[in-house]
């Protein structure tokens, strides 16, 4: 992660405002690891050997063609940290969604599959480690809590400095918000009946990231309230089809209720 981070400041990649951020998240977790305040280490390095995993599909080898492999949620965040018309907050709370909502159920349910059955004692301990996790990200987006992530230029005046703090207390806002529905769709993972059941729930928690990144990145009524909606509701409530000229991010989004993908322009 330090080298491909350190290739990107050099180069000016705009990837590199979420990987910062991002490394500073997973360190912080593995300081908790290393002072005892999670009751398995052994699971959350896993856990953090999974989530990179899901990660670095999107971004290596860099010479690859990986659009193939790289969920919708992905690549509307790499797409934006390439485009001049996107901001580095925009940027940052894909990457933030696309980590939190699209790879981490996925290497959550890695983790616990790799030792199902688990008692409900066990089972209770996976969850709070997750929880302390998710607790520990927020913390470090949060400027309250911690370090405040790089949303604008290093140089800012005293207007930038507080549009940069909101921006990180908004994104840490948004992650205690998502933190159950993590729990919820692991778990739907490792339960479901069998490997075609698996892939239906592992689509709609890629459907349900690609809608948020819709709502961070187009012009949609409501949109902040709409992205802290849990997944059940949003399914609901979002809109389908929005303006093309609002619409910002190329992925086709899904339509609820199973039908074929709507063009977004």
């Amino acid at each position: 992660m330090t080298a491909i981070l350190e290739r990107w400041e050099t180069s000016g990649d705009g990837r590199a405002v979420f990987l910062t951020t991002w490394a500073r998240c997973t360190d912080s977790v593995l300081a908790a690891v290393q002072n005892g305040r999670l009751a398995d280490a052994a699971w959350v390095l896993t856990l953090l050997d999974n989530l990179a995993a899901y990660y670095f599909i999107t971004i290596e080898p860099d010479d690859d063609d990986l659009r193939r492999v790289t969920p919708p949620a992905w690549r509307a965040a790499h797409d934006a940290a390439a485009s001049r018309d996107a901001t580095a907050h925009e940027a940052l709370i894909l990457g933030v969604n696309a980590a939190i909502n699209n790879d981490l159920p996925q290497a959550v349910c890695d983790a616990l599959l790799a030792e199902w059955p688990l008692n409900n004692t066990r089972l209770e301990r996976r969850h709070q480690d997750l929880c302390i996790v998710l607790d520990i990200v927020a913390t470090v987006i949060d400027p309250a809590g911690g370090a405040v992530v790089d949303c604008g230029p290093r140089t800012l005046r005293a207007a930038e400095a507080r549009a940069r703090a909101d921006c990180s207390r908004h994104i840490a806002h948004l992650v205690n918000a998502w933190s159950d529905e993590v729990w919820e769709n692991a778990i739907a993972l490792v339960t479901s009946a069998d490997e075609r059941w698996r892939d239906v729930i592992r689509d709609t928690v890629e459907h349900t990231a690609l809608r948020r990144a819709h709502l961070v990145m187009c012009d949609i009524t409501a949109r902040s309230h709409l992205l802290e909606l849990p997944a059940h509701r949003l399914d609901y409530v979002f809109p389908v089809r929005h303006e093309p000229l609002s619409c910002r991010v190329p992925a086709r989004l899904p339509q609820w209720g199973g039908a074929a993908p709507a063009a977004a322009s």
